[in-house]
């Protein structure tokens, strides 16, 4: 079995492998037109820059736009293991904004968080 400071070395080792850069993107939160909440990405706040590895999905996606089903291309961005994102948060990697679909749960076995996306 792995005592903890063997996983910190194999979680710092695989972070250092991660070829590609994120920030994270909060937007605030503001009233709406209609009296709702929305999403003010235009004055979002951004993190520290960090290391990730973009990926291709395995599959295609699929949303309802319009009344229709449409296939969409999806990514997996690889980030270091206990790095703070949710599905309200975009990331841009090496300049391109995704919008985050799924987080998966933290185990405490993990060494690195695959976030699955989108391009915006």
């Amino acid at each position: 079995m792995l005592d903890a400071d063997q996983l910190a070395s194999m979680r710092a080792c695989v972070e250092e492998a991660m070829p590609d850069t994120a920030v994270i993107l909060t937007a605030p939160r503001v009233t709406g037109q209609a009296g709702g909440w929305k999403d003010d990405w235009d004055h979002a706040a951004e993190s520290e820059p960090l290391a990730c590895f973009l990926m291709d999905a395995a599959a295609p996606g699929e949303r309802i736009e319009g009344g229709k089903a449409v296939s969409e291309l999806r990514y997996i961005v690889r980030l270091p293991y206990g790095t703070p994102v949710t599905s309200r948060q975009r990331l841009r990697v090496n300049g391109t904004t995704f919008q985050v679909l799924t987080v998966p749960p933290a185990k405490a076995w993990d060494t690195s968080l695959d976030c699955t996306c989108r391009t915006l």
